[in-house]
């Protein structure tokens, strides 16, 4: 019986691109994660809604001290009301309003039949269950006011052209009467007589800012405004501060601008300081009871009362009061800390965050020296991870202030800068025990007051900025000397070790104004290698992996490969504070926002064909010549493992990977990594790797293109010669061929292979 051997030949093409000077900048921040509370109503019986700048809707159900963000019909909210059953309220943003009648749980929208599509609806101001105002403005005439019954079919225009300013809102429509009403705005006051209908607008002082009212029981209103003083208006009592928050139960409470809050027992006509600690802007306030009150303010901050206002707890919503510093493991696992002690953690890129409270004061840079175990620094506190950041321990350190570290592997680190006593200090045991490593020459040197940053390249070789001079030990910190002394004019920023090919300064020159940086070789031999109009946004500086760094001059982010040889700008499309993980993805956080970048300078595409089992040809086209890749797999969760380490690429000139052996079988995309900065790194879709498959016939006389790769066979009675009649073993059913003509055996019947 004749044997067969199977050889299959055949081609599954995939492509994939990236364009040209490509930069593609997502903001992945969480929803509601940042911004500040404007404004606070309290609803239904014991929840409070929050309104932020931002334009999310908060709830909290424990009086102020836990927030969650509640799903509204539009993004961007401007203003929210309610009446006084605190179940029916209104929400207004942009060219929406919406209505909801549980309070805040579920909404829905009011049609705008009557109002011109171009004005935006700023305010609403509910008069009571059946009568509803909105102040609205369009690019003519200002503002107005519109008014509608509950059951009108459309909307209609009582007052026109109250402001020719688009910016200028109203503060608040109220009626002492049922027929009587005011409107307040910046500079004027509206009046009505007739129930709302009509109103006659009055000019004030330009500078007269209205911020919100009480109406009194007697019929007279305590009414919160800044900058002027109102002319006695009839029937109007008015108390003169600058209040920025009002609420009322049976008594009031006022805050101010100076962050002081004053309380009332007697509606308005004396008033009594409540203690209030907190250095912040105080923009609304809610009473739950004589003993509990609630101020939000600034930052996602909420400052909650139980006895009165004696004693008050700050409570803190998401990374509302910012955030410090960002760490990448990789394009997709990313920390971030906090001024609150926290620490905000992505393993999908920003999909999802995890929040962890580690510590009650601010925390300060963050760093892996392995996966596994990572360091966070901050108010004397030194905080560990041992399991890649799921779990932290925190350790009591003698530095205040500290903000800086530098492992250089899992136990030996150094830790340094204090406001009032610049230092720098060396664990050699993972963080358990430090000691101050500096000398009289450090000492000498030192401004109080003035920042520190620090590099080390390994446990010995280190460098400090000292207001104009680096300083450098060779002893791990035990002695330093004075390597390199800036021009004049000219003072450090801040240092990075580039391995063991010298330093990378920043330094700003005050004379000319202008960003500078300098590269040192091991000598100290610095040269100036960029200067630029200072810039608030320059000085970053990071080593990416072993060969590849950055610089931050303005909005370029400048790269080097080659160990500071030779610098490329690379725009990344990020602001604030950047973290680049690898030459074309970085993080940044800016203004309490989280962004995420990629980014490439020259298009590449490259076309992949299946050549035989665990065989491919990749094709590519670029603009250029050659260029080197890294070549990897990389496996559904993202891991890549090395195919290729460094390989040079021409354009339109194929070439040919193998899989390894000890890949198991699965589904892998293809992973190409620019080498120089200039490509954007790419990957192919998902493909099949299956195992090296025993195969089938041959047919006589057929050419096979294999490019001198392996037939794999199903009988080891199977013999094969070359040409001339020399055998060629098989070795575990396989064997390697070039390119030529053979000979295979079975039994008494031969066939000839030709391959090329």
């Amino acid at each position: 019986m004749k044997k067969f051997l199977t050889l299959f030949v055949f081609g599954v093409l995939t492509s994939f691109a990236a364009n040209a000077q490509y930069t593609e900048t997502k903001d992945i921040t969480p929803k509601g994660f940042s911004g500040n509370f404007e404004l606070v109503e309290r609803v239904l019986d014991n929840e409070l809604l929050a309104l932020s700048d931002l334009g999310y809707v908060y709830r909290s159900k424990d009086f102020g001290k836990t927030w969650d963000v509640v799903n509204t019909p539009f993004d961007n909210a401007w203003f929210m009301s309610f009446q006084e059953d605190k179940q029916r309220g209104y929400l207004t943003g942009g060219y929406n309003l919406a209505f909801t009648n549980d309070g805040g749980y579920t909404w829905e929208n009011i049609p705008l039949t009557g109002i011109p599509q171009n004005l935006k609806i700023q305010k609403a101001f509910p008069k009571n269950e059946d009568t509803l105002f909105v102040s609205v403005s369009g690019k003519e005439n200002g503002m107005k006011i519109y008014m509608k019954s509950r059951f009108a079919e459309q909307w209609e225009k009582v007052a026109d052209e109250l402001y020719n300013t688009l910016i200028l809102n109203l503060s608040t429509i109220f009626f002492p009467t049922p027929s009587h009403g005011y409107a307040l705005g910046r500079g004027y006051y509206a009046e009505t007589l007739d129930g709302g209908k009509t109103w006659k607008k009055k000019l004030l002082d330009a500078n007269t800012i209205f911020r919100g009212s009480i109406l009194l029981n007697d019929g007279t209103l305590l009414q919160t405004y800044s900058n002027g003083t109102l002319p006695q208006l009839e029937g109007i009592k008015w108390h003169n501060s600058e209040m920025y928050g009002l609420d009322r139960l049976n008594n009031m409470i006022v805050g101010t601008s100076d962050s002081k809050m004053y309380y009332s027992n007697d509606e308005g006509d004396s008033w009594t300081t409540i203690p209030f600690d907190f250095s912040t802007f105080i923009y609304d306030i809610s009473i739950y009871n004589d003993e509990t009150f609630v101020v939000v303010g600034r930052n996602l901050t909420s400052y909650v009362t139980e006895d009165g206002g004696e004693t008050w707890t700050k409570y803190v919503h998401e990374g509302g009061d910012g955030v410090n510093n960002i760490y990448c493991k990789n394009e997709n696992e990313c920390f971030i800390t906090g001024k609150t002690g926290r620490v905000f953690s992505t393993k999908d890129g920003g999909e999802t965050w995890k929040i962890q409270n580690l510590h009650n004061e601010a925390l300060y840079e963050i760093e892996f020296p392995t996966n596994e175990i990572g360091y966070i620094v901050g108010h004397q506190v030194l905080i560990k991870t041992i399991d890649g950041g799921l779990t932290w321990n925190k350790y009591n350190t003698k530095i205040a202030m500290s903000e800086y570290i530098d492992f250089i592997n899992e136990n030996i680190g150094y830790m340094g800068y204090s406001n009032s006593m610049p230092t720098i200090s060396k664990t050699t045991n993972g963080g358990e025990k430090w000691k101050y490593v500096f000398d009289d020459t450090y000492d000498e040197y030192k401004v109080f007051g003035d920042y520190y940053p620090f590099s080390f390249r390994n446990e010995s070789d280190g460098a400090v900025c000292a207001s104009n001079v680096l300083l450098c030990t060779s002893d791990g910190g035990n002695t330093w000397h004075v390597a390199y002394e800036m021009p004049e004019h000219t003072y450090l920023k801040n240092v990075l070790s580039i391995s063991d090919s010298g330093w990378l300064l920043y330094a700003e020159n005050t004379y000319s104004k202008e960003d500078q940086f300098f590269f040192c070789d091991n000598d100290y031999n610095c040269s100036l290698i960029f200067s630029g109009e200072h810039s608030s946004s320059s000085g970053e500086l990071q080593k990416i992996n072993d060969t590849t760094y950055r610089y931050t001059y303005d909005s370029l982010d400048y790269i080097s490969i080659d160990e500071g040889l030779t610098w490329n700008p690379v725009f990344t499309g990020l602001k604030g504070s950047k973290y680049l993980v690898d030459a074309h993805h970085g993080y940044s956080i800016y203004g309490g926002q989280i962004y995420k970048a990629s980014f490439g300078i020259e298009e590449l595409q490259v076309s992949v064909t299946k050549r035989a089992d665990r065989t491919y040809e990749l094709m590519p086209q670029f603009n250029g010549e050659t260029f080197p890749v890294a070549i990897y797999l990389k496996d559904s969760e993202g891991n890549l493992t090395t195919i290729v380490d460094n390989i040079e690429i021409t354009n339109e000139t194929s070439i040919t990977i193998d899989i390894p052996d000890d890949i198991v079988p699965g589904r892998y995309s293809i992973y190409i990594e620019s080498q120089n900065n200039q490509y954007m790194s790419v990957e192919t879709e998902m493909i099949e790797i299956s195992k090296k498959t025993p195969v089938g016939m041959i047919k006589e006389n057929v050419d096979y293109r294999i490019n001198g790769k392996t037939i794999y066979v199903i009988s080891n009675d199977i013999q094969l010669y070359t040409i001339t009649g020399v055998e060629i073993p098989f070795i575990n059913g396989v064997v390697e061929l070039q390119s030529g003509i053979y000979i295979l055996v079975d039994g008494d019947e031969n066939t000839k292979i030709i391959i090329k």
